[in-house]
Formats: structure tokens, C-alpha cells, sequence
């Protein structure tokens, strides 16, 4: 079963401090029961849920479907 895949990372650090994982086949639901500190991020680097909703629609197989870095923290989006 494919996930979408969401990880915030803190710079230098190696391991996630915050993980989420939603299978497609409940992505509509399970979008709107992300983290609160997961759906900030996302707006304070522009993501739209619903058009990262789209986004993930329409990706084919598996892989990484945005990567934003800031000063401070890496955000990663993939299909797995």
C-alpha cells in the first residue's frame, strides 16, 4: 500500500522530529488530521493542502514530490 510521506527535519540533524504518514487510499481524511505544527509549516512555505492533495493525485509510483529547506528546518514530501 502507498503512504505520502511527510517529515520535518531540524538542519544537522539526521533523524525527523516530526513524522507523518497517511496511506493514499485515506489521504482526503487523513490531510486534514495532520499536526498542527505540520499544516503551519507547509503555509509558511506557500504548500496549499489542497493542492498538494492534487499534486499526489496525479503522481505515478513512488518518490519525493517537494523538498523545501529553510535556515532552520527541512521539510520532505514523498510518495512511498
Amino acid at each position: 500500500m502507498q503512504r505520502v510521506r511527510i517529515q520535518v527535519y531540524q538542519i544537522g540533524q539526521p533523524e525527523p522530529h516530526t513524522t507523518v504518514t497517511i496511506p493514499l487510499v485515506s489521504l482526503r481524511v487523513g490531510m486534514k488530521l495532520l499536526p498542527q505544527a505540520v499544516a503551519d509549516l507547509l503555509e509558511q512555505q506557500g504548500i496549499k493542502l489542497g493542492l498538494l492533495r492534487e499534486m499526489i493525485g496525479e503522481q505515478e509510483g513512488a518518490g519525493t514530490l517537494i523538498d523545501v529547506e529553510s535556515m532552520v528546518e527541512k521539510l520532505s514530501i514523498s510518495i512511498e
